[in-house]
């Protein structure tokens, strides 16, 4: 199994950082470009529940996943599962720090395939990982603190 995590400093308390997360019209403003037609398709629209469906657009593939909201727990924390063949799961905490908050999210993965593709991943994959989580940390910052 594989683990990113990525963190970043905000000038905002945690409700408000949580509350952008939590809201799907606002999550979709924190995803890398590469992520298109993101959609809710579940009855619920917000909290436990939740699914939401969007494609990947990648170099020459494109890549459809499912991701629903598991764990709930305004304003400390919430959890998104990816469900189908490329499984992984995203927990975001959100924790008070000096007048701010502190946003780490935390994304864990199966690798799967040969040896020399999980190496691949590895080292490749792993820091594709980690920019994407920047990518959505920044632009909460830039929504929470704007």
């Amino acid at each position: 199994m594989g683990e990113v995590v990525a963190s970043i400093e905000l000038e905002r308390p945690p409700e408000e950082a949580f509350a952008v997360v939590a809201d799907p019209a606002q999550r979709r403003r924190l995803l890398p470009d590469n992520f298109q037609d993101v959609r809710v398709v579940s009855e619920t629209e917000r909290g436990p529940g939740t699914v939401m469906r969007f494609t990947i657009a990648m170099p020459g593939s494109e890549h459809e996943s499912e991701v629903a909201v598991t764990a709930w727990e305004p304003p400390r924390s919430l959890t998104e599962a990816a469900r189908g063949d490329s499984p992984y799961t995203m927990r975001w905490t959100f924790a008070p720090r000096d007048g701010g908050s502190s946003v780490t999210v935390r994304m864990t993965y199966t690798s799967t395939g040969s040896v020399l593709h999980r190496l691949v991943e590895r080292w490749f994959g792993r820091r594709a990982l980690e920019q994407s989580l920047m990518v959505e940390l920044l632009r909460l910052k830039a929504i929470v603190e704007g």
